[in-house]
């Protein structure tokens, strides 16, 4: 018996396809029986299995069936309309035909935490929203697909694809066409997924400036782990850099051919050398403020630097060894116009030119005159006290314009603004300095020394250098200044008022008639560490008599009381340059201030001084005459300001009057003076001593002045 086959394309409804949770299917045998084996497919089919309809019900039940369970879902290469919220677990993956088409309702999003497996960039249409936070894995077949021309600017690269990516993830791949050259650092935005910076493969440093040219075409790969674009070909000659070594070999000359004239010399992308033509000259360069050029070898197996050219001492030249001028006539010359030259005579020894040498006493030795011209300059002299308050070692002690440490001039946007201290927070090489500490909030003050007009004619005229050390404790002290002063009145009579306004904070204070500023005073820029500072200026003010400094805080806001300045090493030198601080003896410094100022005090930090100050004799019963013997001569007749003074003889009386103060003699070193008092138990012509009455709680004093200043 024969028959016919009908024959027919299988249908999707002729299998018993994987439905997601039954992994087996039966069906008869040949025998009657019945044969059971897996089920076809790997994938869910979501529409013959749930639904039967192309929309978003089956799509959900689908969903619903899987559970926590992981799977795939196949869609059929159809338009699915989604009018429901739908959201796609991270354990379904989702498998996307091409011809697949999810047509989305507006308002209605489809939110996929899994995999998005599918074979063309277009799936999806309608208004709603498709949002993928898994992975989206498109299979491409055309390169043209990852490529895309910059529509961005100079420095931020923006490309579309014909891929159209939905995710940046390691490993994606684009090629695009820049329309600019890169001048810094630059990103690239893909499909509208964000900027990403972009960095040499293999590098972490920005791709450097011209190495991705306008019309170029660059492979970009992702790296989601550092959230960049790793840039392959990225590479200009102009930018070459490596982690390791770079060798240049040539078989001939290697050439350096720069038409902007300079070589520069880095490390790290900072300059710190460069080789100019100027001029057809050679400038050797060494560009790192205060670093120095050196010369370095081997003498036998010891590394030497013979020569240093030392940059931050204005390029002095350090030579290790002997420095051979073997001309017969070499001439060694100092300063700008050569006022000091040593010339070699062969075979007859050194010439000095004749050029002006005054103020050397001797060559060959230590003595070399005044370099100097400040006094007690690093405030080791304190005749007055140690400690200068409103009531140490007397009432107002720290006024404006009060003498405080030996010759030293508190100036002070009104009274009680600092309190001034001789500190032994001092600088290396000193014991002292003076402390200045704020007592009133954001006021201008310091301390000023005029110098006596005999003792700095040297000066005027001249280029000096003021130098000192200072610090401050606190940052909030952020205007810190210094000024050379010039006076041209009457000599030896400074105005102590050299201020007439003292301005606001950045802005140096106006001076006083008669008083020049010889330098526009800055901000020094104090730390909490001791630095030294220099200033260099002519002075040049017509009629001259006297010379001054002045170191001040311009600071006037943000500043509180209890915040202080320590300054010494105070020097004021001829020249332009600052030079190691000359370090005077107790004894030298105390001769130089005896000149101006003697001083015996009772005070809580000196109370011991209850020794004679000066001898006399008495004056009938209820007067002596005293005589005052002064190391050095006073500069004029002295005052005296004295308190709870006694006279001591055969009894004992406290002074109530200081007179008839001898007028002082040329070269004169005593003066003599009368005081009164109220006791008639002395011994006419009976031996008087003048001394301190030490038991008055510190306000014993006295005092003899010849200081400058009116």
């Amino acid at each position: 018996m024969t028959g016919s086959t009908i024959k027919g394309q299988i249908q999707r409804e002729d299998l018993a396809l994987f439905d997601g949770n039954t992994m087996t299917a039966t069906r008869p045998n040949s025998s009657g029986g019945v044969q059971t084996g897996n089920r076809v497919g790997d994938a869910v089919d979501v529409k013959l299995i749930h639904g039967g309809s192309s929309n978003s019900a089956s799509f959900q039940k689908a969903i619903d069936a899987m559970g926590t369970q992981n799977g795939s879902l196949l869609f059929t290469p159809e338009t699915w309309n989604i009018t429901a919220n739908i959201t796609v677990p991270a354990n379904v993956t989702l498998i996307v035909p091409a011809g697949c088409v999810f047509n989305i309702d507006s308002g209605i999003t489809i939110t996929n935490a899994g995999i998005l497996f599918r074979y063309h960039k277009t799936f999806t249409s309608g208004s709603g929203t498709f949002t993928q936070s898994g992975t989206d894995i498109l299979q491409i077949a055309g390169q043209a697909d990852i490529y895309g021309l910059d529509t961005g600017s100079t420095n931020t690269y923006v490309i579309t694809t014909q891929a159209s990516f939905s995710q940046y993830v390691t490993g994606l791949t684009v090629r695009f066409e820049p329309t600019s050259t890169n001048t810094g650092a630059a990103t690239l935005n893909v499909d509208g997924l964000g900027a990403k910076t972009l960095k040499p493969v293999g590098s972490s440093s920005d791709v450097p400036v011209g190495s991705i040219k306008s019309g170029g075409i660059y492979t970009a790969v992702f790296d989601a782990t550092s959230d960049i674009f790793q840039v392959s070909d990225a590479i200009d000659l102009a930018n070459i850099a490596s982690s390791g070594d770079i060798t240049l070999d040539a078989g001939g000359d290697i050439i350096l051919d720069a038409d902007g004239a300079d070589i520069l010399l880095k490390d790290a992308g900072t300059e710190f050398g460069k080789i100019s033509n100027s001029s057809s000259d050679l400038i050797i360069t060494a560009s790192v403020a205060d670093k120095d050029i050196k010369f370095a070898g081997t003498d036998g197996s010891s590394a030497i630097t013979p020569l240093t050219i030392d940059m931050s001492e204005n390029g002095k030249v350090i030579v290790a060894d002997d420095l051979a001028l073997q001309s017969d006539s070499s001439v060694l010359s100092m300063g700008t116009d050569s006022d000091l030259t040593i010339t070699h005579n062969h075979n007859v020894g050194i010439t000095l030119n004749d050029k002006d040498i005054s103020g050397v006493a001797s060559l060959n030795t230590t003595s070399t005159g005044t370099r100097n011209y400040i006094l007690n300059s690093s405030f080791d002299l304190a005749q007055r006290g140690q400690t200068f308050n409103t009531t140490t070692p007397f009432s107002n002690a720290n006024n404006n314009e009060n003498y405080c440490l030996d010759q030293w001039i508190i100036v002070s946007d009104g009274n009680d603004a600092i309190d001034v201290a001789q500190s032994t927070t001092a600088p290396t090489g000193s014991t002292h300095a003076i402390s200045l500490s704020i007592e009133t909030a954001n006021k201008k003050a310091g301390v000023l020394q005029w110098l006596e007009a005999s003792q700095c004619q040297n000066l005027i005229g001249k280029t000096v250098t003021l130098s000192f050390q200072a610090k401050s404790d606190d940052a909030a002290i952020d205007d810190f200044r210094a000024v050379v002063l010039s006076w041209d009145g009457t000599a030896d009579q400074p105005d102590k008022t050299i201020i007439s306004s003292f301005g606001s904070e950045g802005s140096n204070p106006t001076y006083n008639t008669n008083v020049t500023a010889e330098n526009t005073s800055a901000n020094l820029n104090l730390s909490t560490s001791f630095q030294k500072f220099s200033i260099t200026c002519d002075i040049d003010t017509s009629g001259a008599k006297n010379v001054g400094v002045y170191i001040f805080s311009n600071t006037t806001t943000g500043l509180s009381a209890g915040e202080n300045i320590f300054i010494s090493q105070v020097q004021l030198e001829v020249g332009s340059t600052a030079t190691e601080y000359v370090h005077e003896d107790y004894y030298t410094t105390y001769l130089h201030c005896a000149r101006y100022f003697r001083g015996w005090l009772e005070t809580s930090d000196n109370s011991a001084n209850s020794g004679p100050i000066a001898l006399g004799h008495a004056v009938g019963t209820t007067a002596t005459r005293i005589q005052l013997f002064n190391p050095v001569p006073f500069r004029a007749t002295p005052t005296i300001d004295a308190n709870e003074c006694m006279v001591l003889s055969n009894t004992s009386a406290n002074v109530a009057t200081f007179g008839s103060v001898s007028t002082i003699g040329l070269g004169q070193s005593s003066i003599g003076f009368t005081t009164t008092h109220s006791s008639t138990a002395f011994t006419n012509g009976a031996c008087v001593d003048l001394i301190l009455d030490t038991g008055e709680s510190g306000t014993s004093r006295f005092f003899l002045s010849a200081e400058l200043g009116v």
